[in-house]
């Protein structure tokens, strides 16, 4: 141990001792401590800290979810720059009775302990943390309470001696509840004054509760009866809507797990018919969602331009599209029991839960629309794929519609629908597959009448001129739907990969482009769409996986400068379209995040999409006015500039000649 981590250590410590009112607080019936795990914090290390709550006998203070009454604890911390800290991990409650209540809380001892990230740049001094502590400790009666609580830490790289609080931290993270391991699984039903949660993947149990962590939705006083691997618990009485999910800490034994079951309405409590007409009745509302309505438009503007047909042929059209919808809906609930069999847990919409579908989607949906605004014909065309068939009477065309319009509903949940689609997810294969098939009746059935009742179809206007701009605004609805699902993709992927959706959307315009022009040229065409479509597909690493980006600050510079380490800065901007190749294509390659991880390079990113003055003169500083540009910074030497446009191998060989 070097003098100077001796010096710290004593520092810490004389402070401590001398400063033990300012780091714990005596209030009444309770004494409230700021601790922290080590004596000291490493650069880079994260470090746990926590309150911890002395309560006199028969007192408690409160669980995230008080119960009956009270109010849990709150902490609002006070750090230095570029320190965070995380949530508060909450151990285990216990039931406590207070006359005819029940809260969930502790009593006598509770340590609530949050984590702080440490990042590598910290410099070496002692930091102060504060922490704002509220509570509420009761018995009978009730008593707030609040303390402002302070603690210094000192930053060496040097391992942090640990503290005499560490036993404390070892047991409380011993008493947290832990995700619910795979071969445990759990299914709540809600009954019509009980929830049943069963238990499979465990057997002889005898010992489980469950604390909820949402208020109002169980009688905290009743008790809870298991048996059979089945926990019955009483529902509140001020309980009006069923929960969507039952989520909380179920007790197993010594053990405890944070579970969050999706609630099903179960056959007790609802008949069987029941649940058929709310699925039939949620089919039939979901043509009217924002997602399905403009598929509907498609299908619409189709009927009017068959209008003219025989009946007969009409109705084939309708029975086509309802094929489609029916068929599709098999394909999904085949595959969600097959998922769910193997341990998934799914609903609803899963398949858009995945970025590639769903740009995937937004493409395929993308050449509807231009396909609709008059862009390209589908005579003998890249949609001739699809549309050739269209021409034995559209019914391959019908059907993929209403493929279209079954996959495009997914996202969708319509009133009555929710209950339904609970509810057969937790029933036996034939029930889930009547329940679903009663759900793609209901969205079919709108166009089947229109086509099967010469009544109402009487009451469309007829087929002339107007309806190409009704075609016109229909794919307009398609480029709503397409910037919506383009949404969805860019929360679900990091922005490398959206930028990877908007080429793959341009090559499926210029493919249009071309059948526009050249209307014999189907193949290039087709090879332009098929290859937008691999891009979207094919799978990749995500960067951000393997290369950990902080952000820039010239102070960080000469922190890891001073530290002995090599310092990588990205100069970048989102509309920077050279700077996404750049990342996409040197980045990405995992020869250079292996070299950059092997020569322990601190990566810096500038990110210069706002007015940045500070990012503004350090390119001054390089000699550059704009980006991309890339800078490698060593302890004692000038910056080594990168050309604009890199590859692997230049990066690659930059690193390698550093001395």
């Amino acid at each position: 141990m070097t003098p100077r981590v001796i010096l710290l250590t004593i520092y810490f410590i004389l402070f401590s001792t001398l400063g033990l009112a300012e780091t714990k607080a005596s209030k009444k019936h309770i004494t409230v401590e700021l601790v922290t795990e080590k004596a000291s914090v490493k650069p880079g290390q994260d470090q746990d800290i926590g309150i911890k709550f002395n309560l006199d006998p028969d007192w408690h203070v409160y669980w995230q979810n008080p119960g009956d009454s009270g109010e849990a604890p709150r902490i609002a911390w006070s750090l230095p720059l570029d320190i965070k800290s995380g949530p508060i991990n909450w151990p285990v409650p216990e039931k406590i009775i207070v006359g005819p209540l029940a809260d969930f809380g502790y009593a006598n001892q509770v340590l609530l302990i949050s984590s702080l990230k440490i990042p590598e740049f910290v410099s070496e001094k002692p930091f102060e943390i504060k922490a704002k502590v509220k509570w509420l400790v009761c018995r009978e009666v009730c008593i707030p309470g609040s303390a402002d609580l302070d603690l210094f830490l000192p930053i060496t790289n040097s391992e942090p001696l640990l503290t005499a609080s560490h036993d404390l931290f070892e047991t409380t993270r011993k008493s947290l509840p832990t995700p619910l391991p795979s071969e445990i699984k759990i299914n709540t039903l809600s009954l019509q004054k009980t929830f049943k949660i069963k238990i499979s993947g465990i057997e002889n149990l005898k010992d489980v509760y469950f604390f909820p962590l949402h208020p109002l939705q169980i009688d905290n006083f009743s008790k809870e009866d298991f048996s059979g691997n089945e926990l019955t618990i009483k529902k509140n009485e001020q309980l009006t809507d069923e929960p969507k999910f039952l989520e909380g800490v179920l007790k197993v034994e010594s053990k405890s797990y944070n579970i969050k079951s999706p609630v099903v309405v179960s056959v007790e409590s609802a008949p069987l018919y029941l649940m058929i007409l709310f699925a039939f009745l949620g089919g039939l509302i979901l043509n009217l969602m924002p997602c399905v309505f403009p598929v509907l438009s498609m299908k619409v503007f189709g009927f009017l331009k068959n209008s003219g047909e025989e009946k007969e042929k009409i109705r084939a059209h309708a029975r086509a599209y309802m094929l489609g919808i029916l068929v599709s809906f098999w394909i999904l609930v085949a595959a969600l029991l097959a998922l769910k069999a193997g341990g998934q847990h799914l609903g609803w919409g899963f398949q858009l839960q995945s970025p590639p579908f769903v740009a995937s989607l937004a493409a395929i949906l993308f050449l509807f629309g231009l396909n609709l605004v008059g862009v390209f014909e589908v005579g003998g065309s890249v949609m001739g794929v699809g549309q050739s068939l269209t021409r034995k009477d559209g019914f391959a065309g019908d059907f993929f519609t209403g493929v279209l319009a079954t996959i495009v509903s997914t996202p969708c949940t319509a009133p009555f629908m929710g209950s339904a689609v609970g509810f057969a997810l937790t029933q036996n294969v034939l029930i889930t597959f009547i329940i679903f098939t009663a759900l793609a009746l209901g969205l079919g059935t709108p166009y089947v009448l229109l086509a099967y009742n010469p009544t109402l179809g009487r009451i469309l206007p007829k087929p002339g001129p107007w309806m190409e701009t009704l075609k016109q605004i229909t794919a307009f609805l398609i480029f709503a739907t397409v910037v919506w699902l383009i949404s969805v993709v860019a929360l679900q992927a990091p922005t490398a990969y959206l930028v990877i959706l908007m080429g793959s959307l341009f090559l499926m315009g210029l493919a249009a482009w071309v059948l526009h022009r050249w209307p014999q040229k189907t193949f290039f065409a087709l090879a332009l769409v098929l290859i937008s479509l691999a891009l979207i597909i094919i799978k990749r690493d995500d960067p951000r996986s393997a290369l950990v980006w902080e952000d820039f600050s010239p102070a960080k510079i000469e922190t890891y400068k001073g530290h002995g380490r090599t310092v990588f800065v990205d100069f970048t901007a989102a509309w920077c379209i050279s700077c996404k190749v750049n990342e996409l294509v040197v980045f990405s390659s995992t020869e250079v995040k292996e070299k950059l991880k092997s020569h322990n390079v601190a990566l810096l990113k500038a990110d210069w999409t706002s007015e940045d003055s500070v990012i503004t003169q350090a390119l001054a500083d390089l000699g550059r006015s704009g980006v991309p540009t890339y800078a490698i910074f060593q302890p004692e030497k000038d910056p080594i500039l990168l050309p604009e446009v890199i590859t692997p191998g230049i990066v690659i060989n930059a690193l390698d000649n550093l001395k």
